[in-house]
């Protein structure tokens, strides 16, 4: 599983954890907040039932005041008694009621002809005065009575003898309930978030005693019990606050979610940037490495550490890009090396060792003659050949130490001077500056050289001309050979620009390849056109001093080091081909190590020519056929062995047989 797919799942267990957390300490705030508001509210109804039940005692206690006067069981006295009561209290009408239940006076705000009716009725079996009379009780309030719109209760208490003690008579008061007598307390607790409501219990139905019109959708109500009377008290809170609060507490508790999600999100985010991401691209930036995708550049900017590995990898990957530059250039180098020892050094041999066997059969001595000059002339090819495998291993000595400001124009001079002398029946025009200063190695010469002499040796034409020019070209040197010879087929172009020589497809010299090696150390171009109206154009581009844009000095020393590694076989070829003299058999040890195919294709029959039937067509066909045989199964950079096998057959060993047989069919 990938670490951003952790992360992910990670980030939402963390939610889903969280907002789980959330909502169960959301239920049990909304328990509590509810649990308080509703203990508020059952404090409030408690309190409220103690008030009213203090005002129901207050009014009983006034009743067994008057109701323990003497004068209250004096007859005479009693009227005036029970004028005072209804004068003095909140009672509206109080009445002496004997211990056989006659009512004997009746006083207060009453109707004259009521009360005319009620003096002398019997109200015995009236609880207020049964509890008295018949369970001696101390006072008693009787059940709500609803006259109209009104409610009235009845208190009642014994009148008692002050001579004797006996109960003489019951006094009973008649009040009204209502808010100013009873609920004075409960008129502040009416608000528009709570309200009060006090009910009795009459004959079996509930009748109310106190109540307001408020009501709301959703409230949390409490009831408690007026003690001496049994009224239940009720006391709702208007529960929209509440769950104002409870949602306006989810809506911040939704958004403190929310945030911290946000949070570790941001984090994961940011973590992600500067961990995993980064990790994603280097992994990214390797499987480019693995592809030999070299050039591909990593960016990690995310921290400084980060930006220590991105700068360790792309100094990595310029290394190994490098070095596989090195490598390949070595390769190259090597294929050319080795195609000249088993194609162009085999037929050059064979036809050497050829003219040698048949020069003793000769007769005439112009016929001897002419095969030791032939002898000669292959055999001075063949050092030359020595000659310019030797050179490459100077010029890549020398790219070691970089470019270098160098003045060109006495190079070319000198070139051009050297093959004036050789080739005399060739036309060197020179168009010069004074100076003309550029940027390259210090072998720059041998490309010069070869370019002057390849425009020079393959020049065909009747009136053959070679003209140099060199300039100065936005703020580049350019160098322009150009000849009216048969140019340079584009197989031999492509050779070169395509890195590699194949069996089928090879340069015809290693001149060409070294003008190309040197011109590329020296940080350059190399082009070929075709002349008009015949012949070939060879451009090289050259950085000028005060032209800084030739390649990075970091990616030149880094090719240029990894070529100083290498140890190339041309000293060791030159000793095979006599260039130092060197023995041939320690020649054939170093050579293997690095043998390597050329472009230097010579046929047998150029070498032997048509004098003398010295070699037939038929057997330069064999010969030529047998060589591309070898050319074509090897490849492009042999080992020891390979190359061991290699000279056994040019100089005899393996296919010497056929070399063998060919001459004495000859």
């Amino acid at each position: 599983m990938r670490i951003r797919t952790k992360l992910a799942i990670a980030i939402l267990v963390a939610s889903v954890v969280l907002a789980g957390v959330v909502l169960v300490g959301l239920e049990v705030f909304k328990d509590r907040a509810e649990g308080q508001v509703r203990d508020n509210v059952e404090q409030t109804a408690g309190q409220t039932a103690e008030q009213v039940d203090a005002v129901v005692r207050e009014r009983v206690n006034t009743v067994k005041f008057y109701a323990s006067d003497p004068r209250a069981a004096d007859p005479s006295t009693a009227p005036d008694r029970l004028d005072q009561f209804v004068g003095g209290t909140r009672f509206y009408a109080a009445q002496l009621i004997e211990t056989n239940g006659t009512i004997v006076h009746y006083r207060g705000q009453v109707d004259a002809v009521d009360r005319r009716a009620a003096l002398g009725r019997n109200v015995s079996t009236r609880p207020y005065v049964g509890e008295i009379v018949n369970n001696a009780s101390s006072s008693h309030v009787s059940d709500v009575e609803v006259s109209g719109d009104q409610r009235v209760v009845i208190v009642s208490a014994p009148v008692f003898d002050p001579t004797t003690g006996n109960l003489t008579a019951v006094f009973a008061g008649a009040i009204r309930v209502s808010d100013a007598d009873f609920f004075v307390a409960a008129r502040p607790l009416v608000t528009d978030r709570q309200t009060v409501q006090i009910n009795a219990t009459a004959n079996g139905s509930t009748v109310p005693l106190f109540e307001r019109d408020t009501t709301f959708d959703s409230s949390i109500a409490e009831t408690a019990t007026v003690g001496f009377t049994g009224w239940e008290v009720t006391v709702a809170a208007d529960r929209a606050p509440l769950n104002q609060r409870l949602n306006d507490l989810a809506l911040a508790q939704g958004l403190g979610i929310l945030l911290v999600v946000g949070v570790i999100a941001g984090l994961g985010f940011w973590e992600y940037s500067m961990n995993l991401r980064q990790t994603e691209r280097l992994l990214t930036a390797f499987g480019h490495m693995q592809e030999g995708n070299y050039d591909y550049t990593l960016d990690l900017s995310a921290a400084e550490e980060w930006q220590q590995i991105s700068d360790g990898y792309n100094d990595l990957a310029r290394g190994v890009r490098e070095r596989e530059r090195a490598i390949r250039e070595r390769e190259q180098r090597l294929g050319v090396l080795n195609r000249l020892l088993r194609h162009n050094l085999r037929n050059d041999m064979s036809v050497i060792l050829s003219y040698a066997e048949m020069l003793p059969d000769f007769d005439a001595r112009d016929r001897r003659e002419e095969a030791a000059e032939k002898i000669q002339d292959i055999g001075q090819g063949l050092i030359d050949h020595g000659q310019k495998a030797r050179d490459i291993e100077t010029a890549m000595e020398s790219a070691a130490d970089g470019v270098e400001t160098l003045d060109m124009v006495p190079r070319v001079r000198a070139a051009v001077e050297e093959y004036r002398g050789e080739y005399p029946t060739v036309e060197f025009r020179l168009d010069l500056p004074d100076t003309c200063d550029a940027l390259a190695i210090p072998s720059v010469d041998f490309a010069v050289e070869n370019l002057v002499e390849n425009a020079a040796e393959h020049n065909d034409a009747e009136d053959p001309v070679v003209e140099v020019t060199l300039d100065r070209t936005d703020g580049a040197v350019e160098l322009h050979i150009a000849d009216n010879g048969p140019g340079i087929p584009d197989h031999e172009q492509d050779v070169l620009f395509e890195g590699e020589e194949t069996a089928l497809e090879h340069g015809s010299g290693i001149g060409l390849w070294l003008a190309y090696w040197v011109v590329d150390k020296s940080e350059g171009d190399i082009e070929f056109a075709d002349n008009d109206p015949r012949g070939a154009v060879v451009s090289v581009r050259l950085a000028s001093p005060a032209r800084p844009d030739h390649r990075p000095e970091d990616e030149a020393d880094g090719a240029d080091a990894a070529d100083t590694d290498d140890e190339e076989p041309e000293s060791t070829v030159d000793a095979i081909l006599g260039g130092d003299g060197a023995d041939t058999s320690d020649g054939t040890d170093a050579a293997g190590a690095e043998a390597s195919e050329t472009a230097d294709e010579r046929t047998t029959a150029d070498a032997a020519g048509d004098e003398g039937g010295a070699v037939t067509e038929g057997e330069r066909a064999d010969t030529g056929d047998e060589t591309d045989g070898h050319a074509d199964g090897d490849t492009a950079a042999a080992d020891a062995d390979d190359y061991t096998t290699t000279m056994d057959a040019i100089l005899g060993g393996d296919d010497g047989e056929e070399s063998e047989s060919a001459t004495d069919e000859h």
